[in-house]
């Protein structure tokens, strides 16, 4: 039986200031493709999956809920646009390399896998996501 159990503890008083977290707001949720990919999907892991962290394509909010960087890729592209739309992937390039969505809930509908979210709605390599 440990000390809680049987009510045999003295509560200690925490030292110093201990300061609440900041709460967080739509702006904190949204993808700054201009962070490195490690960043980014540190961000929508972090969030998913509520709040979730966001973005905007084709004027739609377009959550995502997983992600993993994608290793030893280069682009030119500018942050935020498509480089690949695979069967099981989209990979967008970030400020420092790409990273693979796996996992998306569009606005107003169920999560879904890429896969799925390929089938069912019009993306394509050279497409941009609004920062």
């Amino acid at each position: 039986m440990n000390a809680v159990e049987s009510g045999d503890f003295q509560p200690v008083k925490q030292e110093g200031d201990a300061t609440a977290a900041p709460k967080l707001n739509k702006e904190l949720c949204r993808i700054d493709w201009s962070q490195s990919a490690q960043s980014v999907h540190n961000l929508i892991r972090g969030l998913s999956p509520y709040p979730g962290a966001f973005s905007v394509l084709h004027g739609k909010r377009l959550q995502i809920l997983r992600s993993r960087p994608v290793e030893f890729a280069s682009s030119n592209a500018a942050p935020g646009t498509v480089i690949r739309v695979e069967k099981q992937q989209v990979t967008v390039q970030t400020g420092n390399g790409q990273i693979a969505l796996l996992r998306v809930k569009p606005q107003g509908k169920r999560a879904m896998s890429v896969e799925e979210y390929v089938r069912g709605y019009c993306i394509q390599t050279g497409d941009v996501f609004e920062n």
